[in-house]
């Protein structure tokens, strides 16, 4: 079998690895930061004492981030805390590797199939250098700095090598098979497999790894000499199309998922399309008004015309499909480009009911535009070869001179915080993330300038967004952390907020934050924030009973921890079981505000049942749950 990178793989490996690590050297240094507290440095299943093999399930299904809870990067991020400790900066080398690794895959995969899609079909040279410039280009390029830098977007990377292993052993199986060489393609498919499954254990994306094959075997054979590959091609796109046939005939599948979002599946679907341009852009031309965290301020798409840019946007991806399909065999590249973009967009850039844009959803489709940006300058080497030079450099030097610049700004949360807002100032959630960062500072350093700016920031916060609930309970929470009086119309307009916006789950725990402050003394006691909060959350003619016992469960903590008031907190709970007697975490609940009034009799009776109902469900889900059932237990056996 041929060396993976070609026969010379040790200078482009070599000049790969060492202008990633050089880019990317300046964001090392950096901390945890947003989704990396919930997944990892909050995550105790993660430091397990011991390592068995029961600690180990616990670890692997530790993870909320999706439905099949993504083990193996749950996994990885265990052995991170095993091997090296809980510092970020484990995590971060352990993310530029694994990078640098799918950069090299990348250019592996590139060199056995760029080949087949550049327009001289075969010629060997002009498809080493694009291979070589698109791999390089792609490893610097400051789009994907949050799949590194932004430690739980792992799950991402590890997925796209996962996936580009498996594109890679198909190619190369193709290629021989068409070359009439003899190929052990149950090995080979056995590989692909393996990949594939290993791909969904860390991110959902994988799933796509049936459309890449089928976009490779399009653009570059042509399903010459697979007529059983043929035949399950047609088979999977018209299994494909009668479940989008489903779907638009029966949207409502979809409508619990949506009930915490703040637009349809169908709205989503339109604006997507919208924003695929605006990730177009951010690989084209990359600036730092362009790249951020947080690019949440979109107008929806409410209909085709709504806005008009909608249909135009329609019109241009429907149109530039079929033009790439017709010409296909005679613009192989373009073909590859264009449904490589869009097939890795598929997930989660239609119906999924996420957040609308990401960059790190562009870390697998971006390889496509890519070649087709950087296929003129690869050509221009065989006529002139010093200015084709010059200009690859040039792009090279922008790309890696961007990354740097942001690696730089993620070196510690402050820079990052304050930086985003300044590259995006009419971010709400840049705003409000950075007024966010200067009222911890001030519960740190007790400066009254981090107090002032905090405030400052999630004053502008609340009207960049129809979704100003979040810079309000930060509003809230400042004048609570200090002695300072809270303007009178601050609290009528939270109250507002909860009471006719949308009750999900985000704006639901702006009353858990109110609670979790003064439960941490971050926020002096005040309840009547907290059932003014309350209060109006009820008002909400949207609110669902299964979200008013879970607000109810809130509430009994915050009458036990913070109140003392017992009495109060087993009214509250027992309302809370009673309209949602299915979930058991009320039952335990009720146990331990019983125990807290020391009514052992009651607290006894009410565990039975509970250790069969809770260990079942949550044993490995949801570790915290079963450890507060051997809490209660325990506490039980010394009071018989």
């Amino acid at each position: 079998m041929a060396p993976l990178l070609g026969r010379d793989p040790i200078r482009p490996a070599v000049s790969l690895w060492l202008l990633g690590i050089l880019v990317y050297s300046p964001g090392l240094t950096g901390g945890f930061t947003f989704d990396d507290y919930h997944n990892i440095v909050d995550n105790t299943q993660l430091r397990p004492a011991h390592l068995t093999l029961d600690s180990l399930l616990r670890a692997a299904l530790s993870s909320t981030a999706g439905p099949l809870r993504r083990p193996l990067a749950s996994l990885s991020f265990l052995a991170n805390y095993h091997w090296a400790g809980p510092a970020a900066l484990s995590f971060k080398l352990t993310n530029l590797a694994i990078h640098l690794v799918t950069g090299l895959l990348l250019l592996a995969l590139l060199k056995v199939l760029l080949p087949r899609l550049v327009p001289a079909r075969g010629d060997e040279r002009l498809a080493a250098r694009l291979a070589f410039l698109v791999a390089l280009a792609w490893t610097l390029h400051p789009l994907n700095l949050t799949a590194v830098l932004y430690v739980v977007q792992r799950m991402t990377s590890l997925a796209t090598a996962f996936l580009l292993i498996a594109c890679l052993t198909y190619t190369k199986m193709r290629v021989a098979s068409c070359a009439g060489r003899t190929v052990n393609q149950a090995v080979a498919w056995a590989v692909i497999a393996m990949a594939g499954l290993l791909g969904l254990a860390c991110k959902e994306t994988a799933a796509l790894l049936p459309l890449l094959l089928l976009v490779i075997e399009l653009a570059a054979f042509d399903f010459v000499g697979a007529p059983t590959l043929r035949k399950l091609a047609y088979v999977a796109l018209v299994l494909t199309g009668i479940g989008l046939l489903y779907w638009a005939f029966n949207p409502e599948i979809l409508a619990d998922a949506y009930r915490e979002r703040p637009f349809s599946a169908t709205e989503r679907s339109l604006t997507e399309l919208r924003i695929l341009f605006f990730y177009l852009g951010q690989i084209v031309l990359p600036t730092p008004e362009r790249l951020g965290l947080f690019h949440a301020n979109w107008t929806l798409s409410r209909g085709l015309f709504t806005p008009w840019t909608t249909a135009l946007a329609t019109g241009i991806w429907f149109s530039a499909l079929a033009f790439a399909s017709h010409y296909r065999r005679r613009a192989r590249l373009v073909f590859f480009a264009l449904t490589w973009y869009l097939a890795g967009h598929l997930l989660e850039s239609t119906v999924i009911p996420l957040d609308l844009s990401y960059e790190h959803r562009n870390y697998l489709p971006s390889i496509g535009v890519i070649c087709l940006v950087l296929f003129p300058v690869a050509k221009l080497f065989a006529t002139e070869a010093s200015v084709a030079r010059l200009i690859a450099c040039a792009i090279l030097l922008a790309l890696g001179a961007q990354t740097a610049y942001r690696a730089w700004q993620w070196s510690d949360p402050i820079t990052l915080a304050m930086t985003e807002a300044r590259h995006h100032p009419d971010s709400s959630q840049a705003r409000y993330e950075y007024g966010r960062i200067r009222y911890l500072l001030y519960l740190t350093d007790k400066r009254p300038a981090d107090l002032a700016l905090a405030r400052a920031e999630l004053e502008v916060a609340t009207g960049l967004s129809d979704e100003g609930f979040l810079p309000l309970s930060g509003l809230v929470k400042s004048y609570l952390a200090s002695d300072e009086r809270m303007p009178a119309t601050l609290l009528p307009r939270l109250r507002h907020e909860l009471q006719s916006g949308q009750p999900n789950q985000r704006r639901l725990s702006v009353v858990f934050d109110l609670i979790e402050c003064q439960m941490s003394r971050a926020c002096r006691m005040a309840p009547d924030v907290v059932l003014a909060a309350v209060g109006a959350t009820f008002d909400n003619p949207r609110l669902t009973p299964a979200a008013k016992a879970m607000i109810l469960e809130w509430l009994a903590v915050y009458y036990t921890n913070v109140l003392g008031d017992i009495s109060a907190a087993r009214k509250v709970i027992t309302e809370a079981m009673e309209i949602d007697p299915a979930e058991w975490t009320y039952r335990l609940r009720l146990v331990e505000v019983l125990i807290a009034q020391k009514d052992w009799l009651a607290a006894a009776h009410a565990t039975t049942g509970l250790p069969e109902k809770l260990g079942a469900k949550y044993r490995y889900t949801e570790p915290a749950i079963t450890q507060r059932l051997a809490s209660v237990q325990q506490q039980l056996r010394d009071h018989p």
